[in-house]
């Protein structure tokens, strides 16, 4: 189920929380905001489900936390774990850069992911 993958979810402080949005198999997302303010989407899903989903990492040459990372548009950053799980990061602010991306793309806990 996609409560599953909550677990993946990087754990926050005040001045942040993470609300979850939408659950389903292979597939949880969850808003980032500071202070009020929503900064991210975040998401995790099974690519199993969507095989076409990892083929923009096959040409990738960045990685983050050790894991293939592609652009996702303009506003989207995404790593791939252990060939499967997609993680994607979506700035929602003007004030939530590709830099801060990265940052909450490596506070994953990616070990849950098998």
């Amino acid at each position: 189920m996609g409560g599953d993958l909550n677990a993946a979810f990087p754990k926050v402080d005040a001045p942040y929380t993470l609300t979850f949005t939408q659950e389903k198999p292979g597939y949880a997302q969850a808003d980032l905001s500071r202070d009020g303010e929503k900064l991210a989407q975040l998401s995790v899903s099974d690519t199993n489900a969507n095989p076409s989903a990892r083929e923009k990492f096959g040409s990738s040459s960045r990685s983050i936390a050790g894991h293939p990372s592609a652009s996702v548009g303009s506003q989207g950053t995404a790593i791939l774990v252990n060939g499967r799980y997609q993680i994607q990061v979506r700035s929602q602010s003007a004030s939530f850069g590709a830099q801060d991306r990265e940052v909450w793309l490596a506070r994953f806990q990616t070990s849950s992911l098998r």
